[in-house]
């Protein structure tokens, strides 16, 4: 069952559809995009408050923000961003193909803790662990097929997220944080 609602705030329209699935409470909220420079890969954005409230509601703050076929996935970490707008890193909206202006959608979801992660890594790293730990200090949610760039001696190098899982199975995504995660790195792709 779907339902689309219109709510009218201080004069502006916003979008929201909510859907009801096997029990399932989700939101999706289509939002401006005000881009923000960071000095690492950072997913961490900044919605409007009734975006914020609507995520404390169901206790998760996972987003998944989708424009034109693109998706990553984010962590709402603050709740100032005008409303109807999104602050969202340059390095998330390079990924999504967005600028400033564009409208995305931003879906609410259920995410769990990693507890073990499969990522494949350039022959030529001798601590992709170090580097790996290093380049995913900002991160807050990685997703399977995603991939980290680091660039080392003017040479771009890219490890991948083969496979992601969590106190669920396999995931294709998930929560990046604490000290029992397990990685394993598959050291496989030949750069010349």
């Amino acid at each position: 069952m779907k339902f689309q609602l219109k709510l009218i705030y201080a004069g502006n329209v916003s979008n929201i559809n909510i859907q009801f699935e096997h029990n399932i409470f989700a939101a999706m909220f289509y939002l401006r995009v005000t881009t923000k420079e960071c000095k690492y890969a950072s997913d961490k954005i900044s919605v409007p408050i009734n975006v914020g409230n609507q995520m404390m509601r169901e206790d998760t703050f996972c987003v998944k923000l989708s424009y034109h076929g693109n998706s990553v996935y984010a962590k709402a970490t603050e709740y100032d961003a005008p409303f109807a707008n999104a602050i969202i890193p340059t390095s998330l909206c390079d990924r999504l193909s967005v600028g400033d202006g564009d409208i995305i959608n931003v879906s609410i979801i259920k995410s769990n803790k990693i507890t073990e992660m499969k990522i494949s890594s350039p022959k030529i790293v001798e601590n992709p662990l170090s580097i790996l730990n290093y380049l995913l200090k900002d991160k807050q949610i990685i997703s399977t097929g995603e991939i980290v760039r680091v660039k080392i001696f003017d040479k771009i190098y890219e490890f991948v997220i083969l496979n992601l899982k969590t106190s669920d199975g396999d995931a294709e995504m998930g929560l990046l944080y604490g000290s029992d995660l397990v990685a394993d790195v598959a050291i496989d792709i030949e750069y010349t």
